[in-house]
């Protein structure tokens, strides 16, 4: 036979010796080991036994007889079934291109239909590109939206601390007089009282704060009357606190919706008809609408404090007897005999621990010039050379890293001008010596806690640092240890020891502590 033309597509898909196309079910394109291929039906016709003989170069194939039960193995043209495959996609699509429509149209026509495809097309986009401008339009609204749910965040959780804060302060107060008066029983076992006398003298001065042996009974008498003074302060602010809140739940809150034109919009009863949660409204049942209605009045409520607006009702005398005004604390006289200052060489602070009544240790530290220099005054003054007692809780701590704890007494209650709006969240770019942080091991710091209605400190805490700075910095920690403004260094690393036992002693261990503070120089 003449030999297949291998340029020529329409020989390659036919069998030369058939002339049949070939295709993947009866007539598959085979391989000889001559590389001639022949179709799988034409193989059939001319195998003699176990030998064949190619069709165009009379080579002969043998098959394998050693192996009994061996059969052909003849493996598949895939190049020619492939270019079938294709010659056969061709074929459709010429098909295809014969029945289209647009065949038939001139030239004039398709350019037409161009032009017009294309303003449809520019017109779809123009009003895609109109779509995307009005969701940006949603999305910089829904933003604002966000940002003020975030800063109404802020300013309830800020609200909510300072609450916190004064409740911590009130029990701390309590609980400092329910030891004071409990300090009696523990003075009678471990010191020889001669006398009933002095074991009722001991329980007189055991029932005030900051008495010693030296004072008369009007001195008694007087420290006595400052406290309670401070309980009645202490009992008028909590109760202005509470009024404010309770006139905001039992005040009615309205939302009436009008378009451009001020033609009412039709909402849903609670709104129009108003809602209050003191007494409850039973419109607010509903879980979802209680949420809604108290997202309305926390803004209603936060914008008129903002604004300064007082809520007044018709009640005029009614309104105003809801809402005392405090008066400023009495803070306790300074002795004249108070030596203490700040620029001394001599100048420190002790601070001494105390695990259920017996000393574990003491603290002995070197107060910096660089810290507030009024606030350090007012400290040394009020504890100088008389332990304060100081109702201290552990705010937080990381075993070996630091230690941080509230100090509460409730005679100390520094408002000192130059420390309002000087906390650690304020610009202090004015004085370099402010940028100063405890984040060295040794160092102390402390955090003030600021009121956001009036900008006065009503509060600090102590922040030991236990580690290297590498160490200390290392720590993802919590803003209000990282913020602390540095206030002196431990004047004995070995002093530590006990800070550093606090750290890792256990929550119900660190409540039997209890932290004394006196001042020297």
């Amino acid at each position: 036979m003449a030999k297949a033309n291998v340029n020529d597509a329409e020989d390659f898909v036919t069998c030369g010796v058939c002339l049949w196309e070939y295709d993947e079910e009866i007539r598959k394109p085979k391989f000889l080991p001559c590389s001639h291929t022949v179709c799988l039906e034409c193989l059939k016709e001319i195998r003699r036994a176990d030998t064949i003989t190619c069709p165009f170069c009379r080579k002969v194939v043998t098959k394998d007889v050693t192996s009994p039960g061996a059969e052909w193995i003849l493996p598949n043209n895939f190049y020619a079934l492939q270019l079938l495959k294709l010659n056969k996609q061709k074929a459709v699509s010429r098909s295809n291109e014969a029945n289209s429509p647009l065949k038939n149209k001139n030239i004039e026509d398709l350019v037409k239909l161009k032009e017009e495809l294309l303003k449809m097309r520019d017109a779809g986009t123009n009003k895609l590109a109109l779509a995307i401008q009005k969701r940006k339009e949603v999305e910089e609204h829904l933003e604002l939206v966000i940002k003020s749910i975030r800063a109404a965040e802020e300013g309830a959780i800020k609200c909510h601390d300072e609450n916190n804060f004064g409740l911590a302060e009130l029990i701390s107060i309590l609980e400092t007089n329910a030891r004071l008066g409990s300090n009696t029983l523990t003075l009678d076992k471990e010191t020889n009282i001669s006398s009933e006398k002095d074991f009722v003298l001991l329980e007189l001065l055991s029932l005030v704060e900051g008495s010693t042996s030296e004072d008369t009974a009007e001195a008694l008498t007087k420290k006595m009357t400052e406290s309670i003074e401070l309980y009645e302060l202490k009992l008028t602010e909590s109760t202005a606190v509470a009024s404010k809140f309770e006139l905001r739940q039992k005040t009615k809150v309205q939302v009436h919706l009008s378009d451009e034109r001020h033609r009412p919009i039709p909402t849903c009863a609670w709104l129009e008809e108003g809602f209050r949660f003191q007494p409850l409204d039973s419109s607010l049942s509903d879980a979802q609408v209680k949420q809604d209605s108290l997202l309305i009045y926390h803004a209603v409520f936060s914008a008129l404090e903002r604004q300064k607006i007082p809520l007044k009702s018709v009640q005029k005398s009614t309104a105003s007897a809801l809402l005392p005004t405090p008066t400023a604390p009495v803070l306790p006289t300074v002795s004249a005999k108070c030596k203490f200052v700040p620029g001394n060489l001599s100048a420190k602070f002790i601070l001494r621990l105390f695990q259920s009544g017996r000393l574990k240790g003491e603290i002995h530290i070197r107060p910096a010039p660089t810290f507030h220099p009024d606030f350090v005054q007012k400290l040394g003054d009020f504890c100088y050379k008389s332990p304060k007692n100081f109702s201290s809780v552990i705010d937080k701590a990381m075993s070996g890293v630091y230690v941080q704890f509230s100090m509460i007494h409730p005679q100390f209650q520094p408002q000192v001008p130059s420390m309002i709006g000087h906390d650690s969240k304020w610009d202090r770019s004015y004085d370099s010596f402010f940028n100063l942080t405890a984040n060295e091991v040794d160092d102390v710091g402390i955090t003030l806690v600021k009121s956001s209605a009036t900008g006065k400190i009503i509060g600090w805490n102590f922040v030991f640092v236990l580690v290297p700075n590498e160490d200390f910095q290392r720590y993802n920690l919590h803003e209000m240890v990282t913020s602390n403004e540095f206030f002196g260094r431990v004047m004995d690393h070995k002093m530590l020891e006990h800070m550093v036992n606090l750290s890792t002693a256990s929550k119900y261990e660190r409540e039997k502590y209890i932290m004394t503070l006196e001042s020297q120089s």
